[in-house]
């Protein structure tokens, strides 16, 4: 996983997503030097920047104004969505939210965003939290992208009229269909001239409806 995040063009062409939610495409420069910092190996600043945007990013796209880190796993469950799985995003919350009141200067590998923006995690700026960061804002994204597909009403039931209307319509084109039948014309027939001038584009000796 590290290695696809780490291309940085590969990465550059995920971003684009962005551009599609309006909450997000507002923090796009962040977004970008995220990138920057990322490539740049300042794995620090990346994780930073990229917590900020999430919770300011879920904050702004419902009306309900809670960030990331306010959210109850179950906020995060979304139908139609990578997200929805028991290994999802909804899981991964638990480290998310878990928290780190302790000053720890080990190493730490996880996304553990309590410790790391309250400075009690000190040895974080590793490249597995900066990816995770970014596997992250994605797992949003798609839950985002989820939760506005599954608000769009779903379409209308045809009324009986309409019903109606549609057999009636398709039993008038079955019966034209059983009605049709083939039939060749030639130049040697005596209506060909008149036949030619009400099949126009036909050539002679093939079949016309």
């Amino acid at each position: 996983m590290i290695a696809l995040y780490a291309d940085y063009d590969a990465l550059a062409l995920r971003l684009r997503m962005i551009n599609k939610l309006p909450a997000l495409r507002r923090r796009r420069h962040l977004i970008v030097q995220a990138h920057e910092d990322y490539a740049a190996g300042r794995y620090y600043a990346c994780i930073h920047l990229l917590l900020s945007v999430m919770d300011g990013f879920v904050n702004e796209f419902e009306t309900v104004r809670r960030g990331l880190h306010a959210r109850q796993a179950e906020d995060l469950h979304a139908w139609d969505s990578v997200v929805g799985h028991h290994m999802g995003l909804a899981n991964a919350h638990k480290t998310f939210t878990k928290g780190k009141s302790a000053t720890n200067g080990e190493p730490v590998y996880e996304l553990y965003r309590n410790g790391i923006v309250h400075g009690s995690l000190l040895n974080y700026d590793n490249i597995v939290v900066a990816t995770k960061a970014w596997n992250r804002l994605f797992a949003v994204v798609d839950w985002a992208n989820a939760t506005l597909k599954e608000k769009i009403p779903p379409p209308s039931r045809p009324t009986m009229r309409q019903l109606w209307q549609s057999l009636s319509e398709l039993s008038r084109r079955q019966q034209a269909n059983d009605a049709w039948k083939p039939r060749r014309i030639s130049a040697d027939d005596t209506d060909f001239g008149q036949e030619r001038l009400s099949h126009r584009g036909v050539p002679d000796g093939l079949d016309a409806a």
